[in-house]
């Protein structure tokens, strides 16, 4: 018989629990002035097709995604704004996966990881 729902109830509620406790790890919080400055870092732009966008057009993607293969982190660093196209075509790959050969997308990502992991 085929499954008549999307997904399987198990892994999906295993990897919010996975999700829920990578989001909880340290004592790092990050608030809409540090999400203002990430994306000035990138100039408003996509960190993956570079194109300008109004800054209330982007959203927060985790350039290391979490999920249970992966297990990245929702804290500040792992987070790239993102236009809606790229965020949606990216999903579950990893920045650097995603990107290729791109190597100037790449490291400018990696720096804002490393640039005191609050990108500022």
């Amino acid at each position: 018989m085929a499954n008549r729902y999307k997904g399987n109830p198990i892994g999906n509620a295993s990897n919010a629990l996975v999700r829920n406790i990578l989001s909880n790890l340290g004592n790092e919080r990050f608030n809409s002035a540090d999400w203002t400055e990430t994306k000035k870092y990138f100039k408003n732009c996509c960190a993956y097709c570079g194109k300008e966008q109004n800054p209330k057009d982007l959203v927060m993607e985790h350039a290391i995604p979490i999920n249970k293969e992966v297990l990245g982190e929702h804290r500040l660093g792992n987070i790239v704004p993102s236009c809606k196209q790229c965020n949606s075509e990216k999903h579950k790959k990893s920045f650097e996966e995603f990107l290729g050969d791109d190597t100037q997308k790449i490291n400018a990502i990696k720096k804002c990881m490393s640039d005191k992991i609050t990108c500022h």
